[in-house]
Order: C-alpha cells, then structure tokens, then sequence
C-alpha cells in the first residue's frame, strides 16, 4: 500500500464532504483523477468503489434530507415494530418505530406531565409490535444560522413523523427480539452498579462499559468537548481491544480453550458486546473491524488494514445508508483511517512519547474539518492534552472500569479499589479543569467556505506522504503553506470589509447581533430569554439554542458592547449567560435601568464593565456613532424608560426603540422634527401599545423589523400596527414569518431573509 496510500485516504475524505456538505462537483473532480490514476498505474481500484457508492448514495438521498414536513395534527391509531433501542428515563420515553406495511419510520417521544416520573412499561422493548393513539407534531425547521436544524436531523434518519402520545397508557406492546434480551441484560448490569458503587463511580462504569455517558454531569462533558476529548467518553477501538486481550488471555493462557476455538467465541461474542457497549457506531466500527481481523487469521486469509475499514465502512453503509450523517461514526471512520495510513511514519519512533504524540497530531488534524463544520472552533493546545489524557485513559482509567466490573461482587476489595480510583481520578479531573481556567485558547473561526476542506485535506494529505518519503524540506514547506491557509480560514472576519446586522428569531423576545467591518466590533442590541416557572428564573434555552450557536456560527468570542434597552426578561433575560460564556467589555444602560446587586457582581467578576448613558450621548464602538435619542426622563415604567439608539449602516439609517409606547413616540418627533430614517426597530413587537400613526408619517422608514413569536399570546404584530405600516408602503420584515433578518452592509445594503414563509 505505501506507494498509493494518498488514494484510499482521498477516497473516504471525498466520500464524507460529498454527502455532509453537499458537494457533488468535489467527487466529480475527484474521481476524474482516481480513475486516471487507478488505470494508469494499474492499482486496485478499492478505493474508487468506495467513493461511487457514496456518490450514488448522496444523489439518491440529497432530496430526502431536503424534503419538506406535511403539518398533519390529527390524532388517529399508529402500529409498527420498535427500532433500535429504547430511551427510557424518569424525564423521557423516546423509540423508533417501522410501519411494516409504508416501511416509514417514526420518532415516539413522550414527555412527563407536571414533573411527575413516567410509569415503566416493560412491554415498550426493542423488536416489540406496538399500536398507539399519538398526535403527529410539527417539526420545526431552524429559523436562524447555526441553529440546530432537528428537522434535518430526523430526515438524515429518514424521519419525517414525530407521534407525541398524551400518556402511556395509550402505548401497547407485545412481542420482543433477541436483541431486547441483550437490553434488558445491559440495563440490568447497569442498575447493580448504581447500587454497588457511589453515583460518581457508577456514572464512569456505566459511559466507559455500557456506552451511557447520560450520568456524567454536563460540566464534565462540556469541558472534555472544550479540549477534544469527547471522543474518551464513546466506546472505541481501545476498549473493544482491551476486551478481546482479556478474553483471549484467560482462555488461552489458562488452557481453557485452543487459540481456534478462542478465535470461535470472540467471533461470536463481539457482535452482542456491540450491543450490550450501548451499539453507537464507535464500537460498531471496532467491533466489526475486530471480527473482519479475526476471521481474516482463522481462514488465512492476507487482507491490508485499508482494505479492512473500508469493507467494514461500505458493509455499514449498505445495512443502514443513513449512518453516514452519525457525527460519531464519521469521527471514529476518519481517525481510524488516519491512523491506519499513518502507521509507518507512528512507528519509526521507539519512543512511546513521541509515538503518542504523533497519534494525537494525526487524530486532531484528521478530524479538524469536521470540528470546525460541526463546532466552528479548534482548540490547538487539545493535541497535547490529548497525550497525557489518553494515555491515562487507556492504561488506568479503563482498565479500573473492567477491574471495579470483575470485583464488584466482593465489598471488602471493591470498596478499597473504588476509594484509590476515585482519589486519582478526581485529581486528574481537577487538573484539567485548572489547566481550562488557565489555558483555554480556542480558534474560532466561524462558518468555512466549501473548498476548505478541499485545500486542507489536500495539503494535510501532501505533508504526510512526504513525511514518509523522508522528503523533511518539502514537507515542511507544505506544512508551512498548511498553517498559512489555516490562520488565514480563521482571520477571514477580520479581513472582510462588509458588516452584517443579524435580528434573531428568538420568538417572543429581542436580539439583535451587531457586526462592523474588519471586525472592528460586535454590538448586541438586547438579548431576550424566557422565564422557567420551575426554577423562577431566566432559563437559558434561548442562549443555549440559538444565541451561542449564532455567535459560534459566527466566529464571534468577544462583544464589544452589550447594549440593553430596558429590563424585561424577553429583552435582557441571556445576558448573564453571555457575560459567562463569552468576553463582554461593556454592558450599556440607560440613567433609568436598574441593576440588581448581585447581577453587577456577575458582570463584575467576568471584567464586564458597566456604563450608564442617557439622551444625546454618544455611544462610539470601533469609531461606529450610535446618539442615544431616548429616554427623556424616569417614565415611571419599564417599556417606556428603553434606550432608542440612531445610527446609520452604509446608505441605510437605523432606529432601534426597544417597546417604547406611543406617547414617548410622539416625544420624539416633538424632539427630533427632522428625524428621518430609513429602517425601523418597531417597538414592543408589534404591540398597539406603540407604532404611532403620526411618528411613522414623520420619520417615514422604508423597512420595519418586527421581533414576535409564532403565534404567539398576545396576538403581536397586532392588525393595527400591520395596517400602519402597509398604509405608508412599509415593506415589514417579521422573525415570526421570516425568521432571522439579516442585513449585509458595504457600501450599500440589502436585506436577507433566513428562512420564508
């Protein structure tokens, strides 16, 4: 294989980017030249199979991921067969189900009423034929950028039905499978090492054996994404081979089986300990690639490890095509791939350092499109946390899961192990944490064009077969230009000269994302939540779902200026979850805006600034104007005490009013009679409450944003104000028909709608 390595690794790149970001033209070029190559050099031509599979397979799905929902409400009697596994927790009931007659499929979820836990019902198991009375639920379609999209979600799984029951009650099922056994089996173990072990042990047992990480507390979780090292809490080739060397040893090293017969039984147990792992495509991947191996050495058979993960990968494909969209397996397949290639070059050092810190740069550089189209951001500093953490997992952490399994039966030994592995594992735990408050550094780059990939893979793919032609010039040339085109992806907002004004569909709420040129600021312009009536508190929905995502979207780490209008909770609700996740210079308010105390001591500790301002200020952010037109005076009320900022974007001039009334509207154009504009901020979503007839005929915009929820209680826009506006020749932008707004600005601007009616 060493002289044509490149090929298979460009085929199985080639493959994911044809199908995840939809770029046909990139496997056209690509097999061009395969083909040319393959024949030319007379090489087997494995790896162009590979890709024409995967672009048939592209082609025959692109309009399914596109397809659009049918709304349909009605509830009537749904049967089919239980898919997969079954999630059933205190919080959520949630199964597949296969209409055996449309062969459709359909997402069951049900949700707990009133904060009481769901009844079990035993006979809700995988394989089970079930009948149930549901409801079929609008999927929602994401409505801003770098919003989760659930509904491309479920139709990548070829899910276009999602059935919501009232109860459970209304689900009956009979019938099971052999694979509900192995569930049911898997659940059974899990639940004795909840009540074997502290929930803290149990919780690791549990992610690293049985592949439910759902126990492991979300701070957890989160900070081993931060550095690249979510890929420890998902079963894998390690553990897959750390099971097979201890059956293997005890049977063969004792004498209880031959070498043959050992082989037998690994054969045979490998699939259900698939299913027992927990069956997510990591373990998959091992799993099968294990089995291939060892049939390979029970028949004699001689078969090159590329061979090996690509038959593996074309055999998954065919079982179930819609794997291929699974984050997880995509990762597993590529590092696996990456490393697989890289063999010659991972063991010319006898150094086991150096070695792990190879694996660790061939694993991060492979897996990094992919980081940064799913995640928008690269930490650099993860590839050498990943060579003390790994190495840690793989000869302590993991072995002590298997070792506290084997001798949970005995109190007085399992007591003694659990106490010393917790002790070293917090400790471990705490010093990554420490080495996040200290050493976080994050690329974050925002949304990459398509030919990234392209040029990445390509240089990345150039850089190593050098490196093991012991070309050490030319590679590290290449190299050079690599890191270049890398911090180059990552400065593009910096070098852009257009700005963009973003109004978020947040529903029932405001947010609007500011973006100069070059860079040269990020403002927001409120930043709206809802309130949990459990917690009576902002809840952090919105932020998690679509202000974060935005912003990452965007490439943004640092605000500028965080401006709040005034201080209801559908207009400052996120803003203590900003100044958390992200660095805020400065929050601006009005004379009249009140701050409590120990939400100024939150702003405080994160080094947030706070700074009051009031009318005919001026607020200067990257040498951009914004002239505080209001408030006047304490209004005595909220709405009407919001900040209205004028400034002007390109050939565009903006006003944006928070939920300002009519009378402080009327204040204005006794204030300001010249005032003219040409967008409008239209105040208080669309409430009669403001929209005055008088100060639109005095201010005459030609474009009115409206932030509103989708059908929301308080009937906003109200008829009203539509009718306002539409008698003055007001073209109306509305988050609740339209989505995200987005506004690009140069030296002119033009307005975007994210999503259409």
């Amino acid at each position: 294989m060493k002289g044509y390595w490149h090929i298979p690794a460009f085929g199985i790149i080639v493959s994911f980017f044809t199908v995840i970001m939809d770029m046909a033209w990139f496997f056209l070029v690509f097999t061009g030249w395969l083909i040319w190559v393959a024949f030319k050099k007379r090489l087997p031509i494995m790896p162009f199979f590979f890709s024409f599979l995967f672009f048939f397979y592209f082609l025959n799905n692109a309009s399914v991921v596109k397809s659009n929902y049918t709304e349909r409400n009605q509830r009537q009697i749904h049967s089919g067969t239980i898919m997969g596994a079954v999630t059933y927790t205190e919080d959520r009931l949630e199964f597949k189900l296969m209409n055996e007659e449309t062969r459709e499929k359909m997402l069951v979820q049900l949700f707990p009423k009133n904060q009481n836990p769901l009844p079990i019902n035993k006979d809700i198991v995988r394989g089970a034929k079930c009948q149930l009375n549901a409801e079929s639920t609008v999927i929602d379609e994401a409505t801003n950028p770098g919003q989760f999209n659930y509904k491309r979600y479920l139709a990548q799984q070829q899910i276009f039905t999602v059935l919501r029951p009232i109860s459970i009650d209304e689900i009956y099922c009979s019938g099971e499978s052999v694979f509900s056994h192995l569930d049911s089996f898997r659940q059974t173990i899990q639940d004795y090492l909840l009540e074997t072990y502290r929930l803290k042990t149990a919780a690791w047992l549990n992610a690293l054996i049985f592949g439910n990480d759902s126990l492991i507390d979300e701070e957890t979780v989160e900070l081993f994404r931060r550095w690249n090292l979510a890929h420890i809490l998902a079963i894998s080739g390690l553990h897959v081979g750390l099971v097979i060397s201890m059956l293997y040893f005890t049977f063969v090293k004792t004498g209880l089986l031959t070498k043959e017969k050992a082989q037998t039984l690994l054969i045979l147990f490998l699939p259900l300990y698939a299913v027992i792992a927990g069956g997510e495509p990591s373990v998959w991947r091992a799993s099968m690639m294990a089995l291939f191996i060892l049939i390979c050495l029970k028949f004699n058979i001689k078969v090159a490890m590329p061979d090996v993960i690509s038959i593996v990968f074309i055999v998954f494909v065919f079982i179930e095509p819609e794997i291929i969209y699974h984050i997880g397996f995509q990762f597993s397949f590529l590092v696996t791939f990456g490393l697989i290639l890289s063999k010659n070059w991972l063991l010319e050092d006898t150094s086991i350092p150096f070695q792990i810190l190879k694996i660790s740069f061939v694993a991060q550089m492979i897996i990094l499109p992919l980081q940064i189209i799913y995640f928008y951001q690269f930490n650099p500093l993860s590839i050498i946390i990943n060579v003390v953490i790994v190495p840690y997992f793989s000869l302590f952490v993991i072995p002590s899961m298997f070792l506290l399994l084997i001798i949970s039966p005995l109190a007085f030994l399992n007591n003694w192990f659990e106490l010393l592995f917790n002790s070293i594992h917090s400790f471990m735990l705490a010093l990554l944490e420490r080495i996040d408050m200290k050493l976080y550094v994050s690329w974050t780059g925002g949304e990459f064009p398509g030919y990234f990939p392209v040029v990445f893979y390509g240089l990345f793919l150039l850089f190593m077969l050098l490196i093991e032609q012991k070309k050490q010039r030319q590679a590290f040339q290449v190299g050079v230009c690599l890191t270049l085109f890398l911090s180059l992806m990552f400065c593009r907002p910096y070098l852009s000269p257009y700005g963009t004004v973003t109004m978020l569909d947040i529903g029932q709420g405001d947010a609007l994302v500011i973006e100069l040129p070059f860079r040269k600021g990020v403002i927001l312009y409120d930043a709206g939540a809802t309130f949990s009536f459990t917690e009576f508190k902002p809840d952090d929905r919105v932020f998690r779902q679509i202000i974060k995502p935005f912003l990452d979207y965007k490439g943004i780490q640092q605000i500028d200026a965080l401006i709040l209008s005034h201080e209801d909770m559908d207009h400052m609700g996120s803003v203590d979850f900003i100044v958390k996740a992200f660095s805020v210079k400065q929050i601006i308010v009005s004379d009249y805006y009140h701050v409590n105390m120990s939400q100024q001591q939150i702003w405080s500790e994160q080094g947030t600034e706070l700074q009051r301002v009031e009318t005919n200020d001026k607020i200067i952010i990257g040498n951009h104007p914004f002239t505080v037109l209001a408030p006047f005076k304490d209004a005595g009320n909220d709405n009407d005490n919001s900040l209205v900022l004028y400034t002007v974007f390109a050939d565009k001039s903006w006003l944006l009013t928070g939920d300002i009334g009519k009378s402080v509207e009327r204040q204005m154009i006794r204030h300001y009679p010249n005032l003219q504009i040409d967008v409008l901020k239209v105040a208080h979503h669309g409430s009669n409450s403001s929209t005055d007839r008088q100060f639109i005929k005095q201010v005459q915009p030609t474009y009115a944003l409206i932030s509103a929820g989708r059908k929301n209680r308080y009937g906003h826009p109200a008829s009203e104000v539509m009718a306002t506006l539409e008698e003055n020749e007001i073209r109306v932008f509305r988050t609740d028909e339209h989505g995200a707004v987005i506004f690009h600005y140069h030296k002119e601007g033009e307005f975007d709608l994210f999503f259409n009616k």
